[in-house]
């Protein structure tokens, strides 16, 4: 039987970059897995549209992904 920390050790190896997000980043990324738009999490988060563009940039970059579909994908089977 595989022990929890050995559970973790392998999501983590198989999604890369999950670790190196802010919170800030997690919150942004929370909202776009629920299908938000841009627009909306920075409407929600109280941030400019540009400051919000550039952390979905760096979440994309942090989880080696190219749009917000393989983000949300990588997001849930991280959980």
């Amino acid at each position: 039987m595989m022990e929890m920390s050995e559970a973790v050790i392998r999501r983590e190896h198989f999604m890369p970059g999950l670790q190196l997000l802010s919170q800030a980043e997690r919150k942004v990324l929370d909202l776009l897995v629920m299908g938000k738009t841009v627009k909306e999490v920075a409407l929600i988060l109280n941030k400019s549209v540009n400051t919000v563009r550039v952390q979905k940039s760096a979440i994309y970059e942090k989880l080696q992904v190219r749009n917000q579909a393989q983000a949300a994908v990588r997001y849930v089977y991280s959980q």
